[in-house]
């Protein structure tokens, strides 16, 4: 699952050296070319959040027109919702602590 590679994602993200880099869609950050293969389907990671609390998905499949599967991180191991990430997700399956592997279909 390439966990510490995606673990060191994690925390740029958490300090902020990696931050939200596509303005047409401001929940989304392009990975720099090092972690690109760590999210299919384009490089890129997505943020969710709800009041304080963030998740990241790193896709591990991406539909042509919906639908995605991939490892959630979740810093306050809270299980994500079925409608995370603008999804209708199916299948939520916690791996370790604070990542969960996801489906939507």
């Amino acid at each position: 699952m390439n966990k510490s590679e995606r673990e060191e994602v994690v925390q740029l993200v958490e300090t902020g050296a990696l931050k939200q880099n596509l303005p047409k869609s401001p929940s989304t950050i392009h990975l720099p070319e090092k972690y690109e293969q760590l999210s299919k389907g384009g490089g890129e990671i997505f943020i969710e959040k709800k009041d304080n609390q963030y998740s990241i998905l790193f896709l591990t499949q991406r539909g042509v027109l919906d639908g995605f599967s991939g490892f959630v991180y979740s810093p306050e191991d809270k299980k994500p919702n079925h409608n995370d990430f603008d999804g209708d997700i199916n299948e939520i399956d916690k791996l370790d602590k604070n990542w969960y592997f996801v489906v939507s279909y």
